[in-house]
C-alpha cells in the first residue's frame, strides 16, 4: 500500500481527477453499471505490517459529492473500527467457508460447536477416519496444524472480544 494512503481518508478527487476517473475502465466497467460514482476511500494498515483493511463508500450517481463532513465522520468510523477490531478483520486473502463443500461446513461446525473428531463421527454416521481426513482438509484450507489454531482463526474473526473476556475473568 502507498504510505501516503495509510491511515487516511481520501475522497475520490483527492486520489484521481475527474479526467482519470471518468476515462478510466473501472468506471466505465464497474461504477456505470451499479450507478455508483463518488466514494470515500479510508485505508488503514494493520499491526503485521504487510497488509491493511480499507472500507469504501459511496453514493450514487447524480447526487452531491461527499464533502468535509462525511470525511470527518469517516475518519472517526476509522479510528473506531480500528480500535475496537485491529487485526481480527478477515482479510481479503484469508481463506473463508465459501469454497468448502457441505460435507466439510458441516464437520467444521461440529468441531466450532466443541465436537470431538468422534463425536462428528457418530452425528454423521460415518467412520473416525473419514472424519479424521476431513479434519486434515479443514487444516489445509485454512492454513492451520491443531483445532486449537482452527478455533483461534474463527474466534479472531468473531465479535468476541477476548481481550475483554480475559480482563473481566481476571477482575473476579
Amino acid at each position: 500500500m502507498d504510505a501516503a494512503l495509510a491511515h487516511r481518508v481520501c475522497l475520490r478527487p483527492q486520489l484521481l481527477a475527474d479526467r482519470e476517473w471518468y476515462g478510466s475502465s473501472i468506471y466505465a466497467d464497474y461504477m456505470l453499471p451499479t450507478r455508483l460514482d463518488s466514494f470515500i476511500l479510508l485505508a488503514q494498515p494493520l499491526a503485521t505490517g504487510d497488509s491493511f483493511h480499507s472500507h469504501i463508500v459511496q453514493r450514487p450517481r447524480g447526487t452531491r459529492p461527499f464533502g468535509a463532513r462525511a470525511e470527518k465522520l469517516l475518519r472517526f468510523c476509522q479510528a473506531e473500527l480500528a480500535e475496537a477490531a485491529g487485526s481480527w478483520l478477515a482479510g481479503a486473502r484469508d481463506p473463508g467457508i465459501a469454497g468448502l463443500a457441505p460435507r466439510l461446513r458441516q464437520v467444521l461446525g461440529f468441531l466450532l460447536e466443541g465436537d470431538s473428531e468422534s463425536q462428528v463421527a457418530r452425528r454423521l454416521a460415518l467412520s473416525s477416519e473419514t472424519i479424521h481426513q476431513y479434519v486434515k482438509a479443514l487444516y489445509r484450507h485454512f492454513r492451520v496444524n491443531s483445532r486449537a489454531e482452527l478455533l483461534a482463526y474463527f474466534l479472531r474473526r468473531s465479535s468476541l472480544r477476548m481481550d475483554l473476556l480475559c480482563k473481566a475473568a481476571g477482575d473476579r
